[in-house]
């Protein structure tokens, strides 16, 4: 088993999390596909940066989860490729679900890797077109439709 070790996301993890975020491979996973410039990531990381957790093998980061929208319960995660299919991307939805009982996701109907570890880790979700969303509960289920429709 891996030994994930979770630190706050720093200044020093923004270009790391931003050319993840920006990484082909990574990008057609996610329902909102965008590039952002660096000076793009240093403005969006100084209001937000203290919603993100960075994960580390070692001193390795390799890979972050963190809470965006208005509410900031909806949890966002991203793992290095290579470092995919070795149950980073489960340890940190786990993680992100000791933050509190609102926590919801949306995950693209064909990113087939984040469907299975969403599945196993919530236990309500509601199909959309071409997205499914994950809550903890009915109450953060409506919550998420909420803000997701807002």
């Amino acid at each position: 088993m891996i030994e994930l070790k979770f630190e706050e996301c720093r200044e020093e993890y923004w270009d790391f999390m931003r050319c993840l975020r920006s990484d082909p491979r990574v990008q057609a996973g996610f329902v909102d596909q965008v590039s952002i410039s660096a000076d793009e990531q240093r403005e969006f990381m100084l209001r937000n940066g203290q919603h993100y957790q960075i994960a580390l093998i070692g001193t390795k980061p390799v890979g972050y989860f963190g809470f965006i929208g208005p509410s900031r319960s909806e949890v966002t995660i991203c793992v290095l490729p290579e470092e995919s299919g070795k149950g980073i991307g489960r340890m940190l939805i786990k993680k992100s679900l000791t933050y509190g009982d609102r926590v919801w996701a949306k995950v693209k109907n064909d990113n087939i890797p984040s469907l299975r570890i969403m599945k196993g880790q919530f236990s309500f979700h509601q199909e959309r077109s071409e997205m499914i969303i994950f809550a903890q509960s009915p109450d953060a289920m409506r919550h998420a439709l909420n803000e997701f429709e807002a």
